[in-house]
């Protein structure tokens, strides 16, 4: 099977994307790939991830792999050790590992879960980058991409405390594009609305996710346009952006 784009915007681009064995991560990695990038999966899941191996062999995408369990920072670290030690650089790391493990009134939310998703989605992504930042900054040109949700700006009580973990990585991307602007690095964010991938499957039949212009969910191949524009230098000069995918719904406070 041939690769389906012809642009070559990442070409030569050494780029991660974690939680990529399935869904929006792999979306975008296979958009990479098919822009020229030599991508970087990872998944502590090894069933899934040889899938997704499967997936970029197919299309002829060149790519990297690796079982890791990003929250762990043994794990993550080794993983950067041998990226550090085989490519010496990253230009592109999307953080796109995120969990929503509890569906209910946010006010009966347990400790137990509230810590799980915090953990996962807001303490891991930037314990990422920062573990990440030495490779990134090798580049002299490397984009950080975060992976928030539309919740983040409208949060359901369903899906509360998730929400606000998204909110947060909204307001994470903003001051690390102000911190990281001098070392060459720009950092911008998504917020899809609902998209069909396991992570959304209870919200997919749902009203909210048709409330929008479109009157659809999106597919994950939908993000990994946007995610590629903002990755490369067609983005020049946005950074500390946050860029809503909802089918026309608002995404601003």
């Amino acid at each position: 099977m041939e690769k389906k784009n012809n642009c070559h915007r990442f070409k030569n681009k050494i780029c991660l994307v974690t939680g990529s064995s399935m869904g929006i991560g792999l979306a975008i990695a296979t958009r990479f790939g098919e822009e020229g990038a030599t991508v970087i999966i990872s998944s502590r899941n090894k069933a899934n991830l040889e899938k997704a191996e499967d997936s970029l062999e197919a299309l002829g995408i060149k790519y990297d792999s690796f079982i890791c369990n990003i929250n762990d920072k043994v794990e993550r670290v080794k993983m950067l050790n041998k990226i550090k030690e085989k490519y010496g650089r990253l230009d592109v790391l999307v953080c796109n590992v995120a969990v929503s493990v509890y569906f209910g009134p946010t006010i009966e939310t347990t400790e137990k879960v509230y810590d799980k998703t915090f953990d996962t989605n807001v303490k891991n992504t930037f314990f990422t980058i920062q573990d990440s930042l030495e490779l990134l900054k090798v580049s002299k040109n490397s984009k950080i991409l975060i992976l928030s949700s539309w919740s983040g700006y409208f949060p359901s009580p369903l899906i509360g405390i998730y929400s606000v973990t998204k909110t947060a990585l909204i307001a994470l991307a903003r001051i690390l594009a102000q911190e990281l602007a001098h070392h060459g690095i720009r950092v911008n964010c998504m917020a899809p609305g609902v998209v069909k991938t396991k992570l959304a499957s209870a919200l997919v039949d749902t009203e909210y996710a048709t409330s929008n212009f479109m009157g659809r969910y999106a597919m994950p191949e939908e993000m990994g346009g946007a995610a590629a524009f903002l990755c490369s230098d067609d983005s020049s000069y946005i950074t500390g952006e946050t860029v809503t995918l909802n089918g026309g719904q608002h995404g601003r406070f």
